[in-house]
């Protein structure tokens, strides 16, 4: 499938997540520290016919945010990064705390099975379940060291982790730990 439309005029800096929200909302954040809402409405699908100009490049509908929100920071101290969950409606902060691994967090997903958020780090997944303390956050370390987690996702009792390098890694929360390469003379080939 080809490109729908292009968002226009939100974050200031690279983009790390996107989710659908519903069939035509999307959210997005970015490390710039700001979410967005975007509506792909009829009009816009009605737009989208991917054509293309005198140049040979294809031409897509344009749309800007619905709303665009700075993540709230308590300062500019490096070490009292928290990770927050935003909604978009009277309630702004759902979910605040600080991370025991604060370098880089540029994603988080949620588990609804096992009622736990995955948040990736520079070197490290932390889990945060909001029915715990604050200060009972698990953490795991990347297999991949320096790499930074670039994207975090559960499947049932598996986590896909993306790094920077490019690897895909799998967690089996139940067994609290890293999926291990059935095949380890093939890796890197």
């Amino acid at each position: 499938r080809s490109p729908v439309c292009v968002g226009d005029d939100g974050h200031k800096d690279w983009i790390f997540s996107i989710a659908w929200i519903s069939n035509t909302m999307a959210v997005s954040g970015s490390r710039d520290g700001s979410m967005g809402l975007w509506e792909v409405t009829e009009d816009v699908l009605g737009r989208s016919d991917s054509t293309l100009d005198v140049s040979r490049v294809p031409v897509y509908a344009h749309i800007s945010h619905t709303a665009l929100k700075d993540i709230p920071k308590e300062n500019t101290n490096p070490d009292n990064c928290k990770v927050r969950a935003l909604a978009f409606n009277d309630q702004n902060q759902l979910l605040s705390t600080k991370l025991p691994y604060s370098r880089e967090n540029v994603c988080v997903a949620y588990g609804p099975e096992w009622s736990v958020y995955a948040v990736g780090s520079q070197a490290h997944v932390s889990f945060l379940d909001p029915r715990q303390p604050p200060d009972n956050v698990k953490s795991v370390c990347s297999r991949e060291r320096g790499s930074g987690i670039r994207s975090v996702s559960f499947y049932e009792h598996i986590i896909t982790v993306g790094t920077g390098h490019g690897s895909i890694l799998f967690y089996d929360i139940r067994a609290q730990k890293f999926l291990e390469d059935p095949n380890p003379t093939y890796r890197g080939q």
